[in-house]
């Protein structure tokens, strides 16, 4: 590769204060040198400022700031980029990264705040229709695409009611989630019920502008609203964002418990927020509920675990795996998860199998009527034969095998 063939090197700051520059020595090699002010120093438990070196390649950090491959790939080819230049896309577009991080081209000049705009209900119901927009060129301009996970999703603020376009955009906003019905209602259901069983995620409202739109509140905001630093299991452990399930190489139940015990500040509460999360994916069939879903979030007191993503009933789809991200002892398949299984994870994490067996029928006991009780306070339709209803059935029945297979075992 010749010098005019690599890439300018990326300044990585937050708030305006420099972190490091991340360079793009060739496509699948990014290194990021670390050097800013004392002040803004990545934290200890940071995979960048543990695994620092010119020997060390980032990109699989940094991979996993960016969206899904499909929409990389439609974001790329709108750019006039070629798609897979992952290093190039984060150049365009990363001025406004997960974690309050901003990554610029060395010498570029400041980002210059868009104009507070508020959307119209016409601008949020044709953005549904169409997962990124068609008319990307002029959207760009507008709709931050470039977010971790699917499409169909951009940064804005909530101000009396209405969705706002503004300098900082405090919260998250979707309006669905390309192939997939009601997506936005699903997604709001389950993450009503992660709140009402105490495990740690954001807060959320769903709206009605007339198209359902779910505005979730950013996890890389500290209580005063200040970036701070937010890193997912994927990041900490070094994955490549195209492992993300345990069957392909991504992180099992045991390695998440591991960076848990090893990183976080209250390691015993945070392990029980994964015992519970473990429990709700299989009883609520959220197929989506791998390491990229977790993430360590930093505040006063340290580093803490947050659910970020992963919030979707998938296995109502037929068009979807009915496979669970992580195993249950050695098992990813719902229906056979018998109470072996989880006297096999109760091993493998190293905790009582009376513990992990308390927290299932904790959970199997509560989920039904927490889920009714979403319903109503959510005011969704389940009426429609479509995804609230046949959630709710779900739920239902796992939770009844459970219960029953507990009582058996026990007997």
């Amino acid at each position: 590769m010749t010098l005019r063939e690599i890439p300018v090197p990326l300044e990585v700051t937050r708030q305006d204060r420099r972190l490091g520059r991340l360079i793009g020595v060739n496509p699948d090699c990014w290194q990021f040198r670390a050097g800013g002010e004392r002040d803004v120093e990545l934290p200890a438990w940071s995979a960048l400022a543990r695994a620092n070196g010119p020997e060390v390649n980032h990109r699989a950090w940094f991979r996993h700031l960016l969206p899904d491959v499909p929409t990389c790939t439609q974001l790329a080819r709108r750019l006039g980029l070629s798609p897979g230049h992952d290093f190039a896309l984060l150049a365009r577009m990363g001025r406004d990264c997960r974690g309050g991080l901003a990554l610029t081209p060395a010498g570029s000049p400041p980002r210059v705040a868009p104009a507070r705009r508020i959307l119209d209900a016409g601008t949020l119901v044709s953005f549904a229709r169409a997962l990124p927009p068609a008319d990307f060129a002029g959207a760009a301009a507008e709709l931050d695409l470039l977010l971790p996970g699917d499409a169909g999703q951009f940064r804005c603020d909530l101000v009396d009611g209405q969705v706002v376009l503004a300098g900082d955009n405090p919260w998250l906003a979707r309006v669905g989630r390309p192939g997939l019905v009601e997506a936005v209602e699903n997604e709001a259901l389950i993450r009503h019920i992660v709140t009402a069983l105490g495990l740690a995620s954001a807060g959320f409202r769903l709206l009605f502008t007339p198209t359902p739109l779910l505005a979730i509140q950013r996890l890389d905001r500290d209580d005063d609203g200040a970036p701070c630093h937010l890193e997912d299991f994927g990041q900490l452990a070094g994955r490549h964002p195209e492992q993300a399930f345990e069957r392909e190489g991504g992180l099992s139940a045991h390695e998440c418990a591991a960076l848990v015990r090893r990183f976080s500040a209250a390691p015993a509460l945070d392990l029980r927020v994964l015992l519970g999360w473990l429990v709700l994916s299989v009883l609520a069939g959220l197929g989506h509920a791998h390491g990229r879903s977790l993430a360590l979030r930093e505040t006063a007191r340290g580093p803490r675990l947050v659910i970020g993503d992963g919030c979707l009933a998938t296995h109502i789809h037929a068009a979807q795996s009915e496979r669970l991200a992580m195993h249950v002892g050695r098992e990813d398949r719902p229906d056979w998860i018998r109470p072996a299984r989880w006297h096999e994870l109760a091993e493998e994490l190293g905790v009582g199998s009376r513990y992990l067996l308390a927290v299932v029928r904790d959970v199997a006991t509560r989920l039904p009527a927490l889920a009714a009780a979403a319903v109503h306070e959510l005011a969704l339709d389940t009426r429609a034969p479509q995804t609230v209803s046949r959630m709710l059935k779900l739920m239902e029945n796992r939770a009844r095998q459970t219960l029953i297979a507990l009582a058996a075992e026990a007997a």
